[in-house]
Order: structure tokens, then C-alpha cells, then sequence
């Protein structure tokens, strides 16, 4: 599977409206029941997002710096022509470029791409792109 940071960021911070799905989650992956990956952006999308949230910034900084050593273990370097497909997903649709890495790694690998992101899942699907959104995998 392919996760986006809307499901890290609902591991790291209390609270997310699909907490106990992106945790269930973690914790297959964890067991070894499922394998997860993200693309590079991802790790850096989610350390952005710690940095804007409203968090005493000494959590967020430790958070960030956990949260990139945990996803280096998963994490997936995009080559050039998937960061050309990536642009291109990224205008076409209008998401962030972090979700647009994430369709073109799931294209490529063949592996689901997994959103806890209402938003963005109602974008790809009515476009035709492949998301699952979490809340339908338990």
C-alpha cells in the first residue's frame, strides 16, 4: 500500500476524523500483515505539516525528527520520469504534490494508494485515479 501524509500525520497527532482507521493501519503494518510505502515527499510533507500545526514546537520538532526516522525505513526516492508523471498528476488534478508522488508511485508499483483525506479521495475518484480511502479498508 501507498499512504499519504494525511495517514501519518493521523498516527502522530490526536484527534484525526480517521484516527482509529490510520492506527489499525499502522499497526498491520507494524505485525508484518501489510507493507506500506510513501514517496521521499511524503516524509517531508509530513514534517511541514508538524512545523504549521499548533503543537508547543519542541513536540513538533521531536515528532518530526521521529516521524522521518520511522518513514526512512518505508520511504521510496522517485526517479525522474515519475517526477514528470508527478507534475503533470499535480496540475491536471490539483492536489499537493505529495498526493500527486503518491498516485504515480501506486501506478508504477501496482500497489493501492490509501488516503485518509476526504477531500482528495473525492478528487482522484471522480477523476478515474485509483484511491482507497482508509475508513473502507476496516
Amino acid at each position: 500500500m501507498i499512504v499519504d501524509s494525511s495517514i501519518i500525520l493521523n498516527w502522530l497527532l490526536k484527534g484525526g476524523k480517521f484516527e482509529e482507521e490510520c492506527l489499525k493501519l499502522r499497526k498491520a503494518f507494524e505485525n508484518g500483515s501489510v507493507r506500506l510505502r510513501v514517496p521521499e515527499f511524503v516524509v517531508y510533507d509530513v514534517c511541514i505539516k508538524l512545523a504549521e500545526s499548533d503543537i508547543p514546537i519542541d513536540t513538533a520538532s521531536k515528532l518530526a525528527h521521529l516521524a522521518y526516522e520511522y518513514m526512512s525505513y518505508f520511504a521510496v526516492k522517485l526517479e525522474g520520469d515519475m517526477l514528470d508523471e508527478a507534475v503533470k498528476i499535480y496540475r491536471k488534478y490539483g492536489v499537493d504534490f505529495n498526493v500527486a508522488s503518491c498516485v504515480v508511485l501506486s501506478k508504477r508499483s501496482g500497489d493501492i494508494y490509501v488516503t485518509a483525506d476526504d477531500e482528495v479521495y473525492d478528487i482522484l475518484s471522480k477523476a478515474g485515479v485509483k484511491v482507497t480511502h482508509v475508513k473502507d479498508l476496516f
